[in-house]
């Protein structure tokens, strides 16, 4: 039975990796604010739960970084980008349908504010966050192992990284924070995320080859 996997050529989605990089910076951002809303609006805003979200973060960025590098070294079809962003938005769905059912139940079990944000932010976000944060060092290391120059193409990807996180940051707090709820912008991101992966599929459709 032959393997079969899908390659998207560099030269011809030029453009797409410094976009999926710029709406994972977006969207990590509001991801991160809407798991303070939530934590904060089970356990409360301590500084237990801050430290937890930190811990949370500071490791799906550790790890991600680690999967993207892993991954591009491996193959380099682009078209696994848009499956890292389909898979890191399809894990969104955890905290909104699960996320009340197990913050009652790390209440009843009498669990600390600390351990029950950690537990929760690992179980619900940080899977996503990981997946996210893998889709910039995918897409600096793709870049440079084709078009050579490393420093320009990462500086740009972090740039454009950096850029998204911001306007993600800003906006969830002073725009979107002030009319929806979390789940209501979660629900708006992985929809927005859906249409982005949607319209580079039919924009540049992958190529199907044979071998791995």
């Amino acid at each position: 039975m032959p393997n079969y996997i899908y390659h998207c050529g560099v030269r011809e989605k030029g453009k797409l990796p410094y976009l999926l990089s710029f709406w994972s910076g977006y969207y990590l951002a509001t991801l991160a604010l809407c798991a303070f809303a939530m934590l904060s609006q089970w356990f409360g805003s301590s500084v237990e739960v801050l430290s937890a979200l930190l811990l949370a973060g500071v490791g799906s960025l550790l790890s991600g970084h680690l999967l993207g590098r892993y991954l591009a070294l491996r193959s380099m079809p682009v078209s696994r980008l848009i499956l890292l962003l389909i898979a890191g938005a399809l894990l969104t769905l955890g905290p909104i349908m699960l996320g009340e059912r197990l913050a009652v139940h790390a209440v009843r079990a009498h669990w600390t504010e600390q351990s029950a944000a950690l537990a929760l932010v690992g179980l619900l976000f940080a899977p996503s966050m990981v997946l996210l944060c893998a889709i910039p060092p995918y897409a600096a290391t793709m870049l440079v192992r084709h078009r050579g120059n490393p420093g320009s193409i990462s500086g740009t990807i972090l740039l454009l990284t950096a850029l998204g996180f911001g306007l993600g940051a800003i906006a969830t707090a002073d725009y979107l924070g002030t009319r929806l709820d979390a789940h209501a912008m979660m629900k708006a991101l992985l929809t927005l995320s859906a249409i982005l992966c949607i319209l580079a599929l039919l924009r540049h459709p992958p190529r199907r080859i044979r071998g791995f």
